[in-house]
């Protein structure tokens, strides 16, 4: 088989807006110097457009201290859009990803819950650091239960280390992602969450864009 096309090359001015929180890990730790480095990019997109058939891919938007940030983005590159989703929908057997915080007495507490599509079943399976807030959580698992208290659910999830009992209140946030795609449109003045990996020589990639339509933030 011959050598996949290289990556195409993005330039991007983000606004870091207050998301609450697909994606995608934080830079977990750091690594060995010149290691890949996951990461994640929010903020409100200005501008994506491919200048030419040889030019890179443009996306510009303005980061929370005003910086610019490049991302080179794969030829084969997909967006999709995250949309709120009726709690109803989530269902025993329902494959999540929950953003949390642990409360004082160690108990998790829901921020975000993303539904994942039955496509994505099984994405990063696990329970890792997040980096929506200092201390935040994601816990991709399959929701085994939940058991009413009080004004909230404990939701008992598998993430492939055991069970892991997590406090969903009434107020927060459920998405799930819509129909998206290869080349699919964003329009500018979306909110975007972006999965991407600073490489070894600086130089930050990237393969797949969430965003939010109507000026809804996604809350990852």
């Amino acid at each position: 088989r011959g050598a996949s096309p290289l990556p195409r090359r993005i330039t991007c001015r983000v606004t870091r807006t207050a998301l609450s929180t697909l994606a995608c890990l934080l830079a977990l730790a750091a690594g060995a110097a010149g290691a890949q480095t996951p990461l994640h990019v929010r903020g409100t997109l200005v501008e994506f457009a491919l200048w030419s058939a040889q030019a890179p891919l443009m996306l510009r938007a303005t980061t929370r201290d005003g910086s610019a940030i490049a991302i080179e983005v794969a030829y084969n590159w997909e967006a999709y859009p995250i949309v709120p989703v009726d709690r109803d929908k989530l269902v025993d057997g329902s494959y999540v990803g929950v953003v949390a915080v642990a409360a004082g007495d160690g108990t998790l507490r829901a921020r975000a819950v993303l539904l994942y599509p039955e496509y994505l079943r099984g994405t990063l399976l696990g329970h890792h650091p997040w980096d929506s807030v200092p201390g935040s959580t994601m816990t991709n698992a399959t929701l085994l239960r939940r058991v009413a208290d009080g004004d909230a659910d404990i939701w008992m999830l598998r993430d492939g280390q055991g069970e892991r009992a997590i406090r969903v209140d009434r107020d927060v946030s459920f998405v799930t992602t819509g129909i998206g795609g290869h080349n699919y449109p964003i329009a500018a003045g979306a909110p975007v969450f972006v999965n991407a990996t600073r490489q070894r020589d600086g130089t930050i990639t990237a393969a797949r864009i969430f965003y939010g339509e109507n000026g809804f933030v996604p809350p990852l």
